[in-house]
């Protein structure tokens, strides 16, 4: 691969296996990434022949290397098409037996975010704390949102519909742009482009979600607004915004993302109302930043701990 192009007199399935190889490289850089897909959207041959060397790469990931002794065999004219139909046939069956096998996970820790290139290419960007596990199959691609938050841009492709399962709801796309966020009593699904299906619990499908529509889900009821997508995924750019929030909330939402965990000792000041522009790479530089314009002061106890309270 020179200059981030192919040589486009190779088939596309040649292409397809150069394509899988440089994605899995550590040193991909974000053009290599633009031009895949790219390449990706020109033709359908170009998806199912990154789909076939997805399937094969992920089955030869996971086969026991042995050693294997081939007899000299007569081959007879006419007779010798089945034989190799035949064995063609077990193959692929087999392919299909190991890749609905194949989980792959992927994962973040607190403070950390990461952005993987699924086998389809279909881009995950994953939230601070999140995991995720992969499904995939010859008819469907499935995401396990098991903790965290994850946007994802999927590739489209009609044939095989892209599902998240989320722990209160299912977010079901064919070509789109959406997250995810998991936390304990809810999910959240965030559309930023193309549409979303939900798909409850107790069966309910919800309305197609479009861009900037939210929905939560709980247990007991499901929630619409209407959101501004790049507040949303401000945390993409290191930042998260803020807009009229209690002060007790927005300290658990930083809690997901920075080391020192921050508590309030004075209950008078949880109900006040916030609106703020926060960078992540600073949490004295945040706290700071609150204490101008809210009445309060912070204290560091300890490498894990930061207490907040009254500064009147």
């Amino acid at each position: 691969m020179q200059n981030h192009q192919l040589d486009s007199a190779g088939s596309a399935s040649d292409q397809a296996i150069e394509w899988l190889a440089r994605l899995r490289a550590d040193d991909v850089t974000p053009q290599e990434t633009a031009d895949f897909a790219i390449w990706l959207a020109a033709s359908q041959e170009n998806q199912q022949a990154f789909d076939n060397a997805a399937e094969i790469w992920q089955l030869t990931a996971r086969m026991p290397v042995q050693s294997v002794t081939l007899k000299p065999r007569k081959m007879h004219r006419y007779g010798s098409l089945l034989p190799l139909a035949t064995a063609a046939s077990v193959l692929f069956a087999a392919f299909m037996m190991v890749l609905q096998l194949a989980t792959p996970s992927f994962a973040t820790g607190k403070g950390e975010q990461r952005r993987v290139v699924l086998a389809d290419g279909s881009i995950a960007f994953m939230n601070t704390a999140s995991k995720i596990q992969v499904h995939y199959s010859a008819d469907e691609r499935r995401i396990v949102l098991q903790q965290g938050e994850v946007w994802f841009d999927v590739a489209r492709n009609a044939q095989r519909p892209f599902t998240v399962d989320g722990r209160y709801a299912d977010a079901k796309a064919v070509g789109t742009a959406f997250s995810v966020r998991e936390t304990p009593g809810f999910t959240r699904v965030t559309v930023t482009e193309g549409a979303v299906v939900l798909l409850s619990d107790n069966g309910q499908q919800s309305p197609h979600l479009g861009p900037g529509d939210e929905s939560t889900v709980s247990a007991t009821a499901t929630d619409y607004q209407q959101v501004d997508p790049e507040i949303v995924l401000s945390w993409q750019r290191g930042q998260l915004v803020y807009n009229d929030v209690r002060l007790d909330a927005l300290l658990k939402d930083l809690n997901r993302y920075l080391p020192k965990t921050m508590t309030i000792n004075d209950q008078h000041l949880e109900g006040l109302r916030v609106s703020a522009v926060l960078n992540l790479d600073d949490q004295e530089a945040m706290l700071e930043a609150l204490s101008r314009t809210l009445p309060i002061r912070w204290k560091s106890l300890s490498d894990t701990l930061i207490i907040v309270t009254s500064s009147t």
